[in-house]
């Protein structure tokens, strides 16, 4: 690739100005863009929300005039379909740009080389990918998701010294301290979708709302449940939100009809019935499937030790968090973290690699990805 020597520099603007969308863009993926004339940059953008302008529209109507004949740097392939917007390629031919510099090919069906393409056969230089690694570090939910055909899962987990993710009684409030906490609501409102098991709901009544967000992510949050079987949750604080914050049951067929989501379902509750393992429990994979056929690309899970379990053994986990809290509980005393059947000898062990540490006062924040994860970024 014959570059301009800041061309780095530039496509590191892009990717700094993609970051600003992290948790508002769902579905769509984080995007930067910079134009670049003469060695300046002379207009920048990134996308803000689905359904609003696209990072290269904004970064082009920045630079006006100035776009003819210009550089566009952008941190993704620019798209070619009409969607809620028109395309970005129309756009960067129409502004006349003379080049295009992507970091990463989109792997969205209608897009997958097809921007570049179009880019071509009008004359405009296409040259990429450049940090192509950062690029797919900062999307990787949504590479992940595109690439697997379901949402991409991050797993958050509060644990003991010794590995207890409660007490005997089930009860899990507080294990961790308030930095912890505010740092888990954080994480919670960078996705589309929060997910916890039956008994969690049954043992905390969780809100499973990004209150403590700050200025970072979505406020509005979809609640999933998974269950077997019937869930009670007249009463439940996840009711009373409903409108701004949706709660979708994920269940098996026999669970659906269960008296109990019946009733939830007259409350505004959505039932979704996914598969059965042999056992009876919810097939994840074809949950986390349905949840991504329905526009849900990325998912936090926060237990409870069935549900990880299950997760972790179906190879479905693509980033965990795990925090430590400097408390011991005692085998006879606590709940295990996980729950799922035992491995046949230490070979057989899922790898996980440790990308981060990080002190939320006495608590510990651990962050592993699986030993070919792409969800390795920085945030």
């Amino acid at each position: 690739m014959n570059l301009h020597p800041d061309a780095q520099s530039f496509m590191k603007e892009a990717l700094d100005l993609a970051e600003l969308g992290r948790g508002t863009t769902w579905p769509n993926p984080m995007v930067g863009a910079v134009i670049v004339k003469d060695g300046d940059i002379v207009g920048r953008g990134y996308h803000l929300k689905a359904g609003g302008p696209h990072a290269e529209v904004m970064a082009l109507e920045s630079a006006g005039e100035q776009a003819l004949g210009a550089t566009c740097y952008v941190s993704l392939e620019p798209c070619c379909h009409d969607g809620r917007t028109p395309p970005c390629t129309r756009a960067l031919i129409d502004a006349q740009v003379g080049e295009v510099v992507y970091a990463l090919a989109d792997p969205f069906p209608a897009v997958a080389g097809k921007g570049l393409a179009q880019l071509r056969e009008a004359g405009i230089t296409v040259h990429g990918p450049l940090l192509e690694k950062e690029a797919q570090g900062l999307n990787a939910p949504f590479l992940i998701a595109h690439t697997k055909q379901r949402a991409a899962v991050r797993l958050k987990l509060a644990l003991t010294l010794d590995g207890m993710i409660a007490d005997r009684d089930g009860q899990s409030q507080w294990l961790t301290g308030p930095s912890a906490r505010t740092e888990v609501h954080r994480l919670r409102a960078q996705h589309q979708a929060v997910m916890v098991g039956a008994e969690t709901v049954r043992a905390d009544n969780p809100r499973l709302t990004p209150r403590d967000r700050g200025n970072v992510g979505r406020s509005e949050m979809t609640r999933i449940i998974i269950t077997r079987g019937g869930l009670q949750l007249d009463g439940s604080h996840l009711l009373e939100e409903i409108d701004e914050h949706p709660v979708w049951v994920i269940t098996t067929a026999s669970g659906a009809t269960s008296a109990e989501l019946v009733s939830a379902q007259k409350q505004g509750v959505q039932i979704l019935e996914a598969a059965s393992t042999p056992d009876g429990f919810v097939d994840m994979e074809d949950g986390l499937q349905q949840l991504f056929q329905r526009g849900i690309v990325s998912v936090m899970c926060e237990g409870g030790s069935k549900l990880a379990g299950q997760l972790l053994q179906d190879d479905l986990v693509d980033r965990m968090h795990i925090f430590r809290a400097p408390k011991v509980l005692g085998g006879e005393s606590g709940r295990s973290g996980f729950s799922a059947p035992a491995i046949d000898g230490l070979a057989q062990a899922r790898q996980f690699h440790r990308i981060a540490t990080k002190t939320h006062d006495e608590d510990i924040e651990e962050i592993l990805v699986p030993e070919s994860g792409l969800w390795t970024e920085t945030e």
